[in-house]
């Protein structure tokens, strides 16, 4: 679609083509981005196609990555409106403080011990804290992304002494995070699931299921 440009012949000489091109988009590999994104995009844009951030915030949501995507109608890629600018001020900084918040409570997770890790699986136990709850999915994503050869159970305490699961599984694994959790209550992809109220007396049979993954 670019192909109509005045500087496609530039870019394509420069670029090239070949597996590298495929290596080196975001949008093929959005299981590789690790931090949190924010995308502004003008829907007049004529400069840079708004299909681009569509696509990339589809991949990014589809890849289970935190992202937040602003759209402006009517306006192009230099955002000439006071209004727009504003809003992407107000949103940048509260996309930082939330991502300043999450980096703290991550440090928090990445403190405490497994209390189970075999060859294909590792469990955590986390507390009961305002932390621990908002910060359980970005850890499974966290510690799946630094260990990717092994399932990994993130499971946190709630205040009536049920847990919040969440699940990841490796991108080679044959098993189905959403089959493993959907007996509970749980759902979610095939890669990626959660149960948010587990009751302690299912804690043995939720644990057998996951024995068989490791």
């Amino acid at each position: 679609q670019y192909m109509n440009y005045a500087s496609y012949a530039l870019v394509d000489e420069y670029i090239g083509t070949g597996p590298h091109v495929r290596d080196g988009s975001p949008a093929q590999n959005p299981e590789r981005i690790k931090a949190p994104v924010l995308l502004f995009h003008g829907a007049l844009d004529h400069n840079v196609d708004v299909d681009a951030s569509r696509l990339m915030d589809s991949k990014l949501r589809g890849a289970g990555k935190r992202v937040s995507y602003v759209e402006f109608e009517g306006l192009d890629h230099q955002l000439r409106s006071g209004e727009a600018r504003s809003r992407v001020l107000a949103e940048s900084d509260a996309f930082l403080r939330i991502a300043q918040r999450r980096a703290e409570d991550l440090e928090l997770a990445n403190a405490v011990r497994p209390i189970l890790k075999t060859e294909r699986l590792t469990a955590v136990l986390l507390p009961d804290a305002a932390w621990a709850r908002r910060v359980s999915g970005s850890f499974a994503n966290h510690v799946l992304n630094t260990d990717p050869t092994r399932a990994h159970a993130i499971a946190t305490q709630r205040p009536d002494g049920r847990l919040q699961v969440s699940l990841r599984l490796p991108r080679e694994s044959t098993a189905s995070a959403h089959e493993l959790v959907s007996p509970f209550g749980g759902g979610g992809r095939r890669g990626a699931a959660g149960i948010d109220a587990l009751d302690a007396s299912d804690l043995p049979r939720l644990a057998e299921r996951l024995a068989a993954l490791g």
